[in-house]
């Protein structure tokens, strides 16, 4: 699902900007230079809205089930709540450590413990499927994008993301613990 917009000059090449979309979602809107434009000398830059609904895509190949689709949308509706999108990982730490119980908190912070819970669950914040947990399911951003950036094939990070989903969906009861498919 791309979406294209012409802009003259402005922002570097690799400029990254992230815009909500309607329905809670999360674009990724990047600069880049289109080659088709080098070649007939308009020189005009292209930003390009990237936005990869993995998990949509998934469940329609039947890669993962009902109940792990169920439990990446509530973690990433719990993400985009807490406004978590652009902020590093190790944040999260101090919206777990702030003390109180959720019966005072704010929506927010309430969501931000979910997701540290979730992160904390599939193994911690420095973990490689709390890296996908995050980057594809929060950030939706595309398990080829995120592959490219970490040096791993695409296949490798759909399997990490298949495991952390499992690990969720047991964490919030979505399933009974070994009633999952792995």
């Amino acid at each position: 699902m791309a979406k294209s917009n012409t802009t003259r000059g402005g922002a570097a090449p690799d400029a990254v900007a992230l815009l909500k979309l309607p329905g809670e979602r999360i674009a990724e809107l990047r600069n880049a230079f289109d080659e088709t434009d080098q070649d007939r000398g308009s020189g005009r830059r292209v930003q390009r809205v990237v936005v990869a609904d993995t998990l949509r895509r998934m469940r329609i190949a039947e890669t993962i089930s009902e109940e792990q689709y169920l439990a990446g949308h509530m973690f990433r509706a719990d993400f985009q709540r807490a406004h978590l999108i652009g902020i590093k990982p190790a944040a999260l730490e101090k919206i777990d450590r702030s003390g109180g119980s959720e019966d005072h908190l704010s929506l927010v912070e309430v969501c931000g413990r979910r997701v540290f819970r979730d992160i904390r669950v599939v193994g911690g914040i420095g973990s490689v499927s709390a890296s996908v947990l995050w980057d594809v399911v929060g950030c939706e951003k595309s398990l080829r994008d995120w592959g490219e950036l970490h040096g791993k094939n695409h296949h490798l990070v759909a399997g990490i993301l298949i495991a952390a989903l499992d690990v969720i969906t047991v964490s919030r009861g979505l399933v009974q613990r070994g009633s999952t498919r792995i």
